[in-house]
């Protein structure tokens, strides 16, 4: 996990379970951008910041996403499973 999106992940304390979509929030809705490696620390809670006011905006429409990629995610790893 980048210092950014760990960053991002203690300022707005939330929990493990979120943190991928912590990270598609950072790269692809705030930095447009795949490196988070080269911000500095007033850049990550920069960054943060941007990214709590997006999900506190969009709570509804990021959990729907993130909720229905998993559900996505277990069934091909189980077809996977199943097939092997």
């Amino acid at each position: 996990m980048s210092s950014c999106i760990e960053t991002s992940r203690s300022v707005l304390r939330w929990s493990p379970k979120d943190s991928a979509m912590i990270e598609d929030i950072v790269r692809n809705d705030v930095l447009l951008t795949f490196s988070l490696d080269w911000l500095a620390e007033h850049e990550r809670r920069v960054a943060a910041g941007k990214t709590r006011l997006l999900f506190l905006n969009n709570r509804a429409d990021y959990k729907d996403h993130y909720t229905a990629t998993r559900a996505m995610t277990a069934e091909m790893m189980a077809a996977k499973a199943k097939n092997a």
